[in-house]
């Protein structure tokens, strides 16, 4: 427990965060805990704060995007971690605040692309763009475009797609008292699958949590069949 909150993220029982960096053993400390994880935010709280405020707008970072202010940390990690193992990767993840491509700073050998469009529509295709309305923060095009811009940067063959499609979390708000069966609209999925490919990306994986015994029992089985069986033929 963190005061009152329960840990957003755990990684096999162990969070690494952002202060243990700054020490020198860092990496050893890592690695003895098999950490997989850098978590910055931990609870729900600093989740919330998190998307809400930009990075450091200091005179040296203010004319840094949140993107290049997290790359920069990410190349630093990287070459760490390559030092303990040379063939190490690490993802750059493009969400929220970081989902359009870093600009000024290029990624070091290593850091390969994560993108997740969490602000996505899941009834229309990603493709779609007849409803995008005037939110840039949920616009299709936008996301696109921040797609595009992100492979430029980092490339397409080690590139990941991390999507919402099997997300009860998502789809609930975070709210277990919200939780719905799952919009599944297979068309939609075959044609996201579609625009992925056509980007040249081939990994691809989804979130999927709340997915568990109490919501089969209100709703049945999450369509997880459906989707393995159209990404086996992707």
């Amino acid at each position: 427990m963190v005061g009152s909150e329960t840990p957003f993220f755990l990684t096999r029982g162990v969070i690494l965060l952002p202060q243990d960096i700054m020490t020198g053993n860092w990496l050893q400390m890592a690695s003895a805990a098999r950490l997989t994880t850098i978590a910055t935010h931990i609870t729900p709280s600093q989740v919330t704060s998190f998307i809400r405020t930009p990075l450091c707008r200091c005179p040296q970072c203010k004319d840094l995007t949140d993107s290049e202010q997290t790359l920069i940390l990410e190349n630093a990690l990287i070459k760490a971690l390559r030092r303990l193992d040379p063939k190490a990767t690490l993802a750059h993840l493009a969400y929220l605040n970081t989902l359009k491509a870093p600009v000024q700073i290029k990624p070091e050998p290593g850091i390969f692309l994560a993108y997740a469009p969490i602000r996505r529509r899941h009834d229309e295709p990603l493709r779609c763009r007849e409803k995008d309305g005037d939110d840039p923060n949920t616009s299709h095009a936008a996301m696109l475009e921040a797609l595009a811009g992100n492979l430029g940067v980092f490339g397409s063959e080690d590139a990941q797609v991390l999507e919402y499609w099997l997300d009860v979390s998502r789809f609930a708000s975070w709210k277990r008292e919200k939780t719905i069966a799952i919009p599944w609209h297979q068309h939609v999925f075959e044609q996201d699958l579609g625009t992925y490919a056509s980007f040249g990306i081939r990994h691809i994986t989804r979130f999927a949590c709340w997915g568990d015994g109490d919501y089969i029992t209100r709703f049945g089985e999450p369509p997880v069949q459906a989707y393995g069986e159209a990404l086996w033929k992707f």
